[in-house]
């Protein structure tokens, strides 16, 4: 037989364990750790959806804030592109606060003059002063706030997110599609009809260039600011440079090797104090103008 006092202390361990289940059953199914505000806000506000937010809203408000999460996550995201990801964080006992991160657009690929008839004449050139010359009316046009073209952004993975007014991105390197393109909508990754993969690999590499290059051989960064990109039908790019030159790539998928040349190149010049104006690395060996 047990002493009376152990038997008194195991009742006593046990009334306790059962207050504690029933306190804790109390605080996790009543009223006061439920979500009765949702702070949101967004990295970039240009690209802020109303309806978004009320979804989000919707959602949060009355969840226990000790489970509270965005259990469509996934879906919000196919929804609206630009949103790459979601950061929550809570203050008991009832807030919750959302930041919304978005894509990062490195260049805008221009959907009024994707038919335009004055590109046809870029289909095939390889002479910069052609480019130069038949491209110079649609680039205006572009250029001018008061034609107020749409453009599509995408971010270095290659994934279209967002429609805007060109005017909000006027900073942005444009990108113009002459051929070999799927379509750009919906909203998604965008495709070369010869490699799926090949825009995310070339707007990874410019996501360096659209800041700066560095210069091998212990000369200093150079900018490598790019103003547009043409991709054409036969399957390379054209890209001018703030600096006034072109340069022509295969489409390919070393563009870290590319890169280099690239650099190597610029540098080179740039330190003889040339003024370049075509550099082409679409042959085994490049070809450059100046």
């Amino acid at each position: 037989m047990k002493p009376p006092h152990r038997a008194l202390k195991k009742r006593f361990l046990i009334l306790v364990l059962f207050v504690l289940i029933l306190t804790a059953a109390f605080l996790l199914k009543g009223g006061f750790f439920r979500v009765v505000s949702v702070q949101i806000v967004w990295d970039n506000p240009q690209f802020e959806e109303e309806a978004l937010n009320l979804e989000i809203k919707n959602e949060l408000y009355g969840q226990n804030i000790f489970f509270a999460r965005i259990k469509n996550a996934n879906s919000l995201k196919e929804k609206f592109p630009a949103v790459e990801n979601f950061d929550l964080s809570k203050q008991f006992p009832a807030v919750v606060s959302l930041k919304i991160i978005t894509r990062r657009p490195i260049i805008a690929v221009i959907n009024d003059f994707m038919t335009d008839p004055r590109l046809s004449s870029l289909r095939q050139a390889s002479d910069s002063s052609v480019l130069k010359t038949n491209f110079s009316a649609v680039w205006q046009d572009t250029q001018s706030l008061s034609a107020s073209p749409s453009a599509y952004l995408l971010d270095k993975t290659g994934i279209v997110f967002k429609e805007a007014a060109l005017r909000q991105f006027k900073s942005l390197p444009r990108l113009f599609l002459l051929s070999g393109v799927d379509s750009l909508l919906p909203f998604g990754k965008l495709k070369s009809r010869n490699d799926p993969d090949f825009f995310s690999s070339v707007l990874s590499l410019f996501s360096g260039l659209v800041s700066k290059t560095a210069v091998t051989g212990g000369q200093p960064d150079l900018p490598l600011t790019v103003e547009y990109i043409l991709y054409r039908a036969t399957g390379d790019l054209a890209i001018k440079f703030s600096a006034g030159f072109y340069a022509f790539l295969p489409e390919e998928r070393d563009y870290q090797r590319t890169l280099e040349i690239l650099n190597l190149i610029v540098g080179k010049y740039s330190t003889e104090g040339k003024n370049l104006k075509k550099i082409d690395l679409r042959f085994k060996n490049p070809v450059v103008e100046y």
